[in-house]
């Protein structure tokens, strides 16, 4: 896919990836850090701005050793896209680790919030419907009113919201929890 939009488009202003990315429980962060290292080659011959959310599989992957394969701010956004200011971020804290659960960077002009699922979540999403950390809906609406009415605004989630068109399944509108 990405080796086609690289040929047929002449400019690419920004790339979204929704989440779960990686799913594997047995892998290694090494075998982590080498594919995303490959993906990396294609995604930054398109542009350097990229945004990512993390998925609730993306946390599977170094849930055995216990690292954070869904760390896709530090991989990623923070050299390409720049170093988010507090105001710009909310966290979630899991097993003593942060991790980046919203967040708000203007590229090419336009707004763009990413709105990730929650390691801390995990057993709701395996027991029941899926749901963001209300602290991190109350921060996306927060982001949203500063914003205001005037500007255009891309919201990138991994999870889509309740009432969203095409939610045919039950518990896959997202929710806070």
């Amino acid at each position: 896919t990405l080796t086609k939009i690289k040929e047929q488009e002449s400019r690419v202003d920004a790339l979204l990836v929704g989440g779960d990315v990686f799913s594997d429980v047995y892998t290694t962060q090494a075998k982590i850090e080498s594919l995303m290292d490959q993906t990396l080659a294609y995604t930054d011959a398109l542009t350097p701005n990229q945004l990512w959310v993390t998925g609730n599989h993306d946390y599977t992957a170094g849930q055995r050793d216990g690292f954070n394969s869904a760390n896709y701010y530090n991989y990623i956004m923070k050299d390409r896209l720049g170093e988010l200011p507090d105001i710009e971020a909310s966290y979630d804290t899991y097993q003593g680790r942060k991790y980046l659960v919203a967040y708000h960077y203007v590229v090419e002009g336009f707004d763009f919030i990413g709105l990730s699922t929650a390691h801390s979540q995990m057993a709701v999403y395996e027991n029941g419907p899926y749901k963001y950390l209300p602290g991190a809906l109350d921060w996306v609406e927060g982001k949203l009113a500063e914003i205001g009415t005037d500007n255009t605004v891309f919201l990138l989630a991994h999870f889509p919201m309740g009432d969203s068109n095409g939610i045919s399944a039950a518990n896959k509108g997202a929710d806070a929890a």
